[in-house]
């Protein structure tokens, strides 16, 4: 005699979410999209949307982002300089925002990098009242392709912007009065 199992609903429901789910990815992943025509494809996308199903994952495809990285130079009336990366958080929602701050810098608009440069200057400058000037450097990580890989070369870091501040106090600068 065979005993039938019982399998409670919820498991069950459970079960046909986690597949429907595995489908919206296994869909994303080729990357085929289904018309959104329909109130269930339309649900379908948003919850596609939402969850990140809709990603083709392509990691190694041209389309990759480009690592780029921020670092503070302050220099003292020494002549010494600390060097500072701009830190990402521990908490992921603020990590992501310094993320899109940094990644606006690889934007075509010198006026839209000269005027965060100088806000991000002034912060470190804050921090580091020594310092007689800051710099903001963005560096870019190049990539060798994988023939030059195998000829020896490796990533690196290169130059991509860099500007230097200094406080307006100690450059001379003196309100008018009257004016």
């Amino acid at each position: 005699m065979v005993k039938a199992i019982l399998i409670p609903r919820r498991a069950l429901v459970m079960l046909a979410l986690a597949v429907a789910h595995l489908v919206g990815v296994s869909l994303g992943a080729l990357e085929v999209r289904l018309p959104d025509v329909s109130p269930l494809g339309r649900a379908f996308a948003q919850y596609a949307a939402l969850t990140g199903a809709d990603s083709s994952y392509s990691f190694f495809a041209p389309i990759v982002g480009t690592q780029l990285r921020m670092i503070f130079e302050a220099t003292d009336h020494a002549g010494r300089t600390i060097e500072e990366p701009f830190r990402l958080s521990d908490n992921r929602e603020i990590s992501l925002r310094i993320s899109n701050v940094v990644a606006l810098f690889w934007l075509e608009d010198d006026d839209l990098r000269r005027d965060l440069s100088a806000s991000l200057a002034g912060k470190v400058l804050a921090t580091h009242p020594e310092a007689k000037s800051v710099a903001v450097r963005l560096d870019v990580l190049q990539m060798p392709t994988m023939a030059a890989y195998r000829e020896g070369n490796r990533p690196s870091w290169a130059l991509h912007y860099r500007a230097t501040f200094a406080p307006r106090a100690k450059l001379g600068v003196r309100k008018e009065v009257g004016k």
